[in-house]
C-alpha cells in the first residue's frame, strides 16, 4: 500500500512537473512571438497536454478530449498561420483534415498506451479525410496544374543534365 502511495506521489510531481515546463515555455514564447499566433497555438497545446497525460495515465477519457481539442486546435493554425494563401473550401479543407489527425490520434494513443482501442475514431477520421482532401484539391489542383504546365520543361532540362553528366557505362 505504501508503495502505491509513494508512486502515485510521484506520477503527481511528474505532472506537475511536466504542467509547469509546458506552460513556461508557452509563456516565454509569448514574449517573443506575436500574440495572435501565440492564441493560436493555446488549443492544440492545451490538446496536447490532454494528450500526454491520457497516455500516461492510460486515461481513454483524456486521450478523447485531447484528441479533439488537438485536432481542432491545430487544423485552425494550420489553416490560419501556415496555409493561410488558400482560399475558400482548400480552407475549410485544412481545418477539417486536422480535426481527422486529432480523431486518428484518439484511435492511435487509446490502442497504445491505453490498451483499450478507441476504433469507434476511425469513424469521424476517416470521414473528415475523406471530406478535407477534396476541399483542399478542388481548390488547389488548378494552381499545381497552372505550374506543372508552366515548368514541365524544366524536367527535361533536368534529364539532359543527368545524361550528360553521368558516368561510367558501356562505351
Amino acid at each position: 500500500m505504501a508503495e502505491e502511495n509513494g508512486s502515485s506521489q510521484n506520477q503527481r510531481r511528474h505532472w506537475a512537473g511536466i504542467t509547469l515546463i509546458i506552460v513556461g515555455c508557452y509563456l516565454l514564447a509569448s514574449q517573443f512571438v506575436s500574440g495572435r499566433i501565440m492564441g493560436m497555438l493555446a488549443a492544440p497545446g492545451i490538446g496536447a497536454l490532454l494528450l500526454l497525460w491520457g497516455a500516461t495515465t492510460k486515461s481513454v477519457g483524456l486521450i478523447v478530449v485531447g484528441g479533439v481539442v488537438f485536432g481542432s486546435g491545430a487544423g485552425s493554425f494550420l489553416a490560419n498561420e501556415v496555409f493561410w494563401r488558400l482560399t475558400g473550401p482548400a480552407n475549410a479543407g485544412v481545418i477539417v483534415l486536422g480535426m481527422a489527425g486529432g480523431w486518428f490520434m484518439i484511435w492511435l494513443l487509446s490502442d497504445k498506451f491505453a490498451g483499450n482501442p478507441q476504433r469507434w475514431a476511425l469513424v469521424p477520421a476517416v470521414i473528415m479525410t475523406a471530406v478535407g482532401v477534396p476541399l483542399i484539391l478542388s481548390s488547389v489542383a488548378p494552381a499545381v496544374l497552372e505550374w506543372v504546365a508552366a515548368w514541365w520543361p524544366a524536367l527535361l532540362i533536368i534529364a539532359g543534365l543527368l545524361l550528360f553528366f553521368r558516368r561510367g557505362g558501356g562505351g
